[in-house]
């Protein structure tokens, strides 16, 4: 079977083992979401109509699983890459693009990436005053469709919110199309809006549920003395 058919089924068609979407469905909810990124991030995500953020425990020591995802690129297993390929645009993680089926041309025709990512702050060990051991890559996101910013985040577990294991992983977009904030939800876009994040929403708890597979087996084999 084509790689790009085995994504399709795997990450879109397959049901994921998990829903990995951090639910925030009341005013107050969203609000307090939003607090909680602007006071860690520095960012204010409620200029943006769409924010989606994902979350999963892992059981591996967050540097570890941070030291998994400053590898990403297009050899990534966890990530839908026959679709969707992560392209770095020079060695470093600074600059992601993410091509459909990878592609550069077609027909002759330049693409333009769909997501074009630049890091703006990459965050390796925890800060000095910080509690709960968070490591973090936040990039700027435009291209062919949004313009906002995508985000990967670990830290500790916090037991006062309910969250078990050594560490969790959050995964975050936020954007407004082509920067107008009423766009996807007004007329017929609205359905193009709801369809977009079923499908975001789908395949981003695949990539999750498959990054702590791999992150898990890893330590086992590492603990086996493989």
């Amino acid at each position: 079977m084509p790689g790009w058919l085995r994504d399709i089924w795997g990450f879109i068609l397959a049901r994921p083992d998990a829903s990995t979407l951090y639910k925030a469905s009341t005013r107050e909810e969203r609000e307090d979401l939003a607090q909680r990124i602007q006071q860690r991030l520095g960012i204010d995500v409620t200029t943006y109509s769409i924010l989606n953020v994902h979350r999963i425990g892992i059981a591996v020591p967050g540097r570890d699983v941070f030291a998994r995802l400053l590898d990403w690129d297009g050899d990534s297993s966890y990530w839908p890459n026959h679709l969707a390929r992560a392209t770095r645009v020079d060695a470093s993680l600074d600059n992601i693009d993410i091509r459909l089926f990878g592609w550069r041309r077609f027909l002759g025709f330049r693409l333009i990436p769909l997501f074009r990512l630049s890091a703006v702050r990459i965050q390796c060990d925890p800060a000095a005053n910080e509690t709960d051991n968070a490591r973090y890559v936040m990039f700027t996101c435009d291209g062919g469709y949004p313009i906002g910013h995508f985000i990967m985040y670990v830290r500790s577990s916090i037991e006062a919110l309910g969250e078990s294991g050594p560490t969790q992983v959050f995964l975050a977009v936020g954007f407004n199309v082509y920067g107008r904030r009423r766009l996807a939800r007004t007329g017929p876009a609205r359905l193009v809006t709801a369809g977009w994040e079923v499908l975001h929403n789908r395949v981003t708890s695949h990539v999750l549920c498959r990054l702590k597979e791999l992150c898990e087996n890893d330590l086992k084999e590492r603990a086996a003395g493989r």
